[in-house]
């Protein structure tokens, strides 16, 4: 956005500096043409001081004097504006459309992310607590208050493509008008000022957007980290509650402990008031009984203290007690759910055993019978002979009754064709009953199978679950490793500029020090200079008071001689007196200001002493933090090593783990396949009707269909919980849920 900013910049600047060219242009053909005709030229002038930027005067002032040649000429500008505005336009639907695309991603990413979470949260369910569920069920209310503020910056970002398009169809409009009317110039100016202000604006709220998703994401990737700590904070309750009930043991042993040292302190006193005699020394016993006195209120003091504890750890046992009787009773009402259903199978499997039971009883009914059939035709063979005797007699004696006869064959046949139809039936009955018992035994095989994948299942999925712990964890480090480099870092940037100014300033007081040195010398040679000139005065003054002494000698020997003579010496030395006054007077003056100046000089040393200190203690600083710089980055490199080693050990365990599940599905789905080869029928008729249409199992199977109905389905369903239910929107409908959720989705 800022390289598109400057280009906007740049491609303004460029058109005010054409246009300026050409009024200059335009402005000199038409005072070329003015001076040749014998016109005015005022108004050019006039226009030609004017300001760059107030373009409407210049066209004004062009279209009244020339022709419509600038005119086309300011058209053709304009029509380059209009394409470079274009482009510009098309630049932000390409980022808007880059911005589209990875919000898809991040939606599908969200999709595979919500899937894993809703099987991990089904497994998890007869696991977790309540009060985990409940700070569970609070993290998620926050997760979709933040999900209705990023669809809310998603219907921004939509709100602001719609303008986006609009300002498209206001810029073709704009291009038609410009076309139709080439006189109004001063309005297109505004409305180009208006459109430019409206991109500015958007461009302004797309920077905002692109701001207030990075601080949406941020706040996810906060909530991600308080999840994290709940997680912890709950391990670390779990851990000081053991830590709690191993003290609550202690201190009952303490004070057993000390219960029994008071019982037989109290048996010593009493023992000692029996035995004391009237010889005994009084204060004997009375210091043993004050010795016994103050231990005992030692012992009674922590026999309170240790009553506090006691009630403490009573108080928290308590609670732990209730929490764990409130886990203890959903687990016994899980137990007695599972209870209920191994009830179901039992009666199940007594029914089965029932009917197995009447249908051996049919079978042996049957077999007894087929035995009464065959003991007359046993009979009948043992007494042939009584039969043919019989048949003689009823052929002699009832050779006109031919119906009887015909009566009992057809009776014969009869009882024949029923027991041939019972020993089918039997033999029916007995492949049923066999098919029945290895139906069962097979189902029973089938059920062993899968509670044994379940537990794999269960405990791949633990593993999944400290794999994805201990990856957050180290992502964790990681984002806190880079934090602290990227703080390293910019602390050595900033230290960086500091030696670099601190080098700049230590250069500048080198060169001042250089400079007064200079200075001190001077002044040091100029001093020197004038201590000779006061040693040469002193030395002058000297040799006149000694003159003068000299010639007072000689005026008091002269003073008798003539009082003229004396008037006009006296004269003489006074004079001479006051020009040595006022000459000792400047050299005090001199000296004093000599004196001013060597104290200044010494205490800039001291002040440039003092910098310099100050300096050096920065640059001992300064290298003391880049060694620990570098010893920070040698030992962030080590650590990242070790990192990068764990996350490959954890993508190995992934690896293997994914694996496994795969090997877990294909298993599920072989004893899908099983089941639906053991009925003979399609999955589609399973699921739909709830009868079986094989003619060999009649109508006894119903109710094991049933179930074995609901277990495929079951297992469906886990296998596809939220597969079936994407779509309608560009992003996650918060409408999506699988068939065994409750309420709204949540976004991660």
């Amino acid at each position: 956005m800022e390289n598109k900013d400057a280009k906007l910049l740049q491609a303004k600047q460029l058109l005010k500096k054409y246009q300026s060219r050409r009024e200059e242009n335009h402005g000199s053909t038409i005072a070329n043409g003015a001076d040749g005709n014998g016109t005015p030229v005022k108004s050019l002038n006039g226009d030609a001081h004017s300001d760059v930027g107030s373009v409407t005067s210049s066209r004004a002032s062009s279209t009244m004097i020339c022709d419509q040649v600038p005119m086309n000429h300011f058209a053709a500008n304009e029509q380059q504006e209009v394409g470079f505005l274009r482009k510009i336009l098309e630049e932000k639907d390409k980022s808007l459309k880059d911005a589209h695309s990875k919000l898809q991603n991040l939606q599908t990413h969200y999709a595979e992310l919500h899937a894993a979470y809703t099987s991990a949260t089904q497994n998890l369910q007869n696991s977790t607590p309540a009060e985990y569920a409940d700070q569970i069920s609070k993290l998620q209310t926050a997760l979709s208050v933040a999900i209705e503020e990023k669809t809310v910056y998603q219907s921004d970002l939509r709100t602001l493509r719609t303008k986006v398009q609009a300002l498209e169809a206001d810029n073709k409009d704009m291009h038609a008008m410009l076309k139709a009317t080439t006189g109004s110039s001063s309005l297109h100016e505004t409305e180009k000022r208006k459109l430019r202000e409206e991109v500015d604006g958007l461009a302004l709220k797309l920077k905002h957007s692109t701001e207030e998703l990075e601080k949406h994401r941020i706040e996810t990737t906060i909530l991600e980290s308080k999840v994290r700590e709940v997680n912890q904070d709950r391990t670390d309750l779990q851990t000081r509650l053991k830590y709690l009930f191993n003290e609550k043991d202690e201190l009952e042993k303490q004070l057993s402990l000390a219960r029994h040292d008071l019982e037989m302190k109290n048996i010593a006193i009493k023992q000692l008031s029996y035995s004391e005699t009237p010889n005994n020394d009084g204060n004997d016993g009375q210091q043993i009984l004050e010795i016994l006195t103050k231990e005992k209120e030692k012992l009674i003091a922590e026999l309170t203290t240790a009553n506090s504890t006691i009630i403490e750890l009573d108080r928290q046992q308590k609670a732990s007690n209730d929490y764990y009787e409130s886990f203890i009773g959903e687990l016994n009402v899980k137990i007695q759910n599972l209870e209920e259903n191994f009830k179901e199978i039992s009666n199940e499997k007594s029914d089965l055993e029932a009917t197995k039971f009447s249908l051996e009883e049919k079978i042996n009914y049957l077999i007894n019978q087929q035995a009464e059939n065959l003991i007359p035709k046993l009979s009948e063979t043992e007494a042939a002979t009584m039969m043919t005797e019989k048949s003689t007699n009823i052929k002699m004696n009832h050779q006109n009754d031919p119906i009887e006869i015909e009566a009992l064959r057809n009776s014969v046949h009869a009882l024949q064709n029923d027991c041939s139809r019972a020993m089918d039936r039997i033999h029916e009955l007995e492949i049923i009953v066999q098919e029945k018992e290895q139906f069962i035994s097979h189902l029973e095989n089938n059920l062993v199978l899968e509670q044994h994948r379940s537990e794999k299942l269960r405990d791949d999925i633990e593993n999944i679950k400290n794999v994805n712990t201990d990856v957050h964890s180290l992502l964790e480090q990681l984002q806190n490793e880079k934090a602290t480099v990227s703080r390293a870092i910019a602390q050595n940037i900033e230290l960086k500029e500091q030696l670099g100014e601190l080098q700049d300033k230590f250069v500048e007081i080198t060169n001042e020090n250089a400079n007064l040195e200079d200075q001190r010398q001077t002044a040091i040679a100029t001093i020197d200079k004038l201590e000779r000139k006061i040693d040469e005065m002193l030395n002058e003054k000297k040799n006149l008071i000694n003159f003068f002494e000299k010639e007072s000698q000689t005026e008091t020997e002269k003073s008798e001689t003539s009082t003229t003579n004396v008037e006009q010496q006296t004269d003489f030395t006074f004079g001479q007196k006051v020009i040595q006054i006022k000459v000792i007077a400047i050299l005090d003056e001199i000296v004093r200001q000599l004196e001013t100046k060597l104290e200044s000089l010494a205490n800039e040393k001291k002040e440039i002493q003092i910098a310099n200190d100050k300096l050096q203690y920065f640059l001992t600083a300064l290298e003391s933090e880049n060694e620990s710089i570098g010893e920070y980055i040698a030992l962030y490199r080590f650590q990242r090593q070790n990192i990068q080693k764990k996350v490959a050990e954890k993508d190995a365990l992934i690896s293997q783990l994914s694996y496994e599940r795969q090997a877990a599905q294909l298993q599920i789905a072989e004893l899908q396949q099983v089941l639906y080869n053991l009925f003979g029928q399609s999955p589609p008729i399973l699921t739909a009707n709830g009868t079986t249409q094989n003619g060999g199992i009649n109508g006894e199977e119903d109710h094991v269909v049933d179930k074995l109905n609901k277990i495929l389905l079951e297992i469906q369903q886990r296998q596809h919980q939220c597969a079936t239910n994407r779509t309608k929107n560009d992003f996650a409908d918060p409408k999506l849920h699988c068939p065994e959720c409750r309420g709204q989705m949540f976004t991660l």
